[in-house]
């Protein structure tokens, strides 16, 4: 694959009948928004079993890529809170329902949706987590 591409898991249709397939994408193909993600770890929880196998009315907008959470490090920022090289977390804030999500190579998020990774813990140890043990503090500064 190029090294312009990546890959995401896609959901595409509508509400009442969609298919998932893995879709090679380009930077110029991922919403607008502050910071292009270089994702490396996300996690599989129920809400994300449910989207990708079509049982719940997970997703609300289409074509969704997949996946309600991300660690990965900055690529690009157009926010003053984050730089290229930091190793960032975004958890919940519409992923896989109305905002395009994790279960991409590279994703671009809003500054407000994502949060530092806290000292002493690793992209991988964040996701191993999971989003469910998260939500209380997810926007805490630790």
């Amino acid at each position: 694959m190029p090294a312009d591409r990546f890959k995401a898991l896609m959901a595409e249709g509508s509400s009442s009948a969609y298919t998932v397939a893995f879709k090679e994408l380009t930077n110029d193909e991922l919403p607008k928004e502050d910071v292009l993600v270089e994702v490396q770890y996300s996690s599989l929880n129920y809400k994300d079993g449910l989207a990708v196998t079509g049982r719940g009315k997970i997703i609300r907008k289409f074509p969704m890529v997949l996946g309600i959470d991300m660690a990965g490090r900055a690529l690009e920022s157009n926010s003053p809170e984050f730089r290229p090289g930091d190793q960032v977390l975004a958890v919940g804030n519409g992923f896989s329902e109305t905002r395009w999500g994790g279960y991409s190579q590279r994703q671009r998020v809003p500054a407000a949706a994502l949060v530092h990774i806290p000292k002493g813990l690793t992209l991988k140890q964040t996701m191993a987590i999971g989003s469910a043990g998260l939500p209380s503090c997810a926007k805490a500064r630790w």
